[in-house]
């Protein structure tokens, strides 16, 4: 490949295409909608025609209506492709959207909350929901066990942004940066700073951690009033909220969430897994037995008394004193009526065991076997018999069901990822990103491969009309599939052998280009990188995040370059895949 070339393509690759614009993209989906020709992609192809836009994104289809899964998958792939993208016209104010949605939460978390303190609510005097809510509580409480010492939470950092801290967020930049926490917090600082003696010492500025006569580490902080208030790219409708967590909040947060997890594992309720939920889901796709319940804003909707009441007091107050109980935005802050809110590092853990218990305590109540019962996040799939129970229930401790994402009857199920019409895959391709020749490859990889080989002609009409749109240097990137989406994915079987030397000891295959990132350098405080080094030393969970930090010495100044995740170029790289080997060698 030319210098010019390589050089060309590495700048171009990632870069948003300004000379691409929505019309262009809705021009190339229209091909695709006139050749599955059918009302409903003939409807859609109208719509985008004449910038009917809220009358596109309003479109929704009735599995029931369909006799098979072919004709479902081409009209929900017309209805769905542009559903969560980005880049779609501003027809909604997408950031005004989520925050009435956060506050609807926050009002309807307030309510559940004065429910529960006042329990003047006729729901408090049903008996089966007072059976089942006794049953939930047990449940939890056998689920958790014993509330672990801190000592035995397994605190470390995550991969995400935190209150204080700059755009990069690798593991030297979190122990180098502000230690922010909220209040509740302060009781556990010397036992988190002890975690990591070598942090202590660095914060210090010391050659060696030295404790202070109350047994605390002289190491700068701050407290601030709690999480920070922000909006992140959903769908064409709305934007996602989350919460940034403090720096030392989410220490504490994760390590309690791999505790909670570990002891849902042992329980049956595997989150480090979809596959169960998304199998469970095509078998009710096919036998009717089985219900996939979805919850609107459900991490929202976690409200602090519901907690309280189905929770062990220990694990409660444990939770309690490393949450938020405030959240900033413009300047000002509030109180949350949630217990936690997505951002929060066990919020995921606590939604699955909160739903878990319910649903199982449920089927308990209905005479109805728990085994099928199964639980990631809010995607929760219980017997069929048990759905109406079950939002009974939902509905009493303050959750909402999603009536568009739940199905119990007909042809259809969806759940973590995976969409199913009697047992058939259907789930369609989202065009999310904004357009670049990146996300344009991306796009055709996936249509590639959803059809194994473009072998159906509707198909081939989308995947010719986005490959239009690629720049044409792009176009002689092809490799095989499972390598990334830095080349087209192509049958790569009639391509010939190059490499003769590699040929002479055996070897048959064939070589071609790809794109890829790689990470930018930067200098780094070489007290930083001692301490990233003890810390990984003392937290195993830790070892592989940092070691993934591509840590350097350069002999030239005597600095340490770091190549951390998050700044990144792109490159162009020459591989070979082998496909066998000749006999005898």
């Amino acid at each position: 490949m030319k210098k010019q070339t390589k050089h060309l393509l590495e700048r171009t690759f990632r870069s948003a295409r300004r000379d691409l614009s929505f019309d262009k993209l809705v021009s190339a989906a229209n091909q695709y909608f006139e050749t599955v020709n059918t009302p409903v992609s003939l409807g859609c192809y109208l719509r985008l025609k004449y910038k009917s836009y809220d009358e596109y994104l309003s479109m929704d289809l009735v599995p029931s209506d369909y006799a098979n899964s072919d004709m479902f998958y081409q009209d929900q792939q017309c209805v769905k492709l542009f559903s969560k993208a980005e880049f779609f016209p501003s027809i909604f104010d997408t950031e005004k959207v989520a925050k009435e949605s956060f506050i609807q939460s926050e009002i309807a978390c307030y309510q559940t909350n004065s429910k529960f303190i006042q329990r003047d609510d006729p729901d408090f005097r049903d008996h089966v929901l007072s059976n089942v809510s006794h049953i939930a509580k047990r449940k939890i409480s056998r689920i958790l066990g014993n509330c672990p010492d801190f000592q035995d939470i397994p605190i470390s950092f995550g991969p995400g942004n935190n209150v204080g801290l700059s755009r990069n967020t690798s593991i030297i930049d979190k122990l180098t940066s502000v230690l922010t926490f909220t209040g509740n917090l302060k009781q556990w600082l010397p036992k988190i700073m002890e975690t990591c003696p070598s942090w202590s010492c660095y914060r210090a500025k010391s050659s060696i951690p030295t404790p202070l006569d109350d047994n605390t580490y002289h190491v700068e902080v701050q407290e601030v009033a709690g999480s920070a208030l922000g909006f992140v790219p959903k769908n064409a409708k709305t934007k996602r909220t989350i919460c940034t967590e403090p720096l030392l909040n989410s220490f504490v947060q994760l390590g309690i969430g791999k505790v909670m997890r570990g002891r849902l594992r042992r329980s049956g309720c595997n989150l480090n897994s979809q596959a169960r939920n998304q199998e469970l889901a095509r078998v009710g796709s096919l036998t009717n037995d089985l219900a996939t319940i979805d919850l609107s804003s459900a991490s929202d909707t976690i409200s602090y008394m519901t907690v309280m009441e189905l929770l062990p007091f220990p694990w409660f107050n444990l939770l309690d004193c490393c949450r938020s109980p405030n959240y900033t935005y413009e300047g000002k802050y509030y109180e949350f009526s949630k217990f936690s809110s997505m951002g929060n590092g066990y919020t995921f853990e606590l939604e699955s065991l909160i739903f878990l218990a319910l649903s199982q305590a449920v089927c308990e109540v209905l005479d109805l076997p728990t085994t099928n019962v199964s639980i990631y996040g809010d995607d929760i799939i219980v017997p069929s018999k048990a759905t109406a129970l079950l939002r009974k229930t939902l509905e009493f401790y303050g959750f909402k069901v999603n009536e568009a994402k739940s199905f119990q009857e007909g042809p259809f199920r969806e759940s973590c990822g995976k969409d199913w019409f009697l047992g058939q895959q259907v789930r369609p391709l989202y065009l999310k990103r904004r357009p670049s020749n990146a996300t344009l490859i991306g796009w055709c990889n996936h249509i590639w491969r959803v059809d194994e080989g473009l072998y159906d002609f509707r198909w081939q009409a989308l995947y010719d009309a986005l490959y239009d749109l690629v720049d044409k240097p792009f176009h002689s990137l092809k490799g095989p599939d499972g390598f990334g989406d830095g080349h087209f994915v192509a049958d790569m079987s009639s391509y010939s052998f190059r490499n003769h030397s590699l040929r002479r000891r055996g070897w048959e295959g064939y070589g071609y280009y790809t794109l890829g990132d790689s990470p930018l350098p930067r200098h780094v405080d070489s007290d930083a990188v001692y301490v990233a080094a003890l810390y990984a030393a003392q937290n195993s969970q830790a070892v592989q995040s940092v070691g993934k930090q591509h840590i350097s010495h350069s002999s030239q100044n005597g600095k340490y370059v770091a190549h951390t995740r998050g700044r990144v170029r792109t490159v162009v790289r020459r591989a070979f895949h082998p496909w066998k080997t000749s006999l005898g060698c």
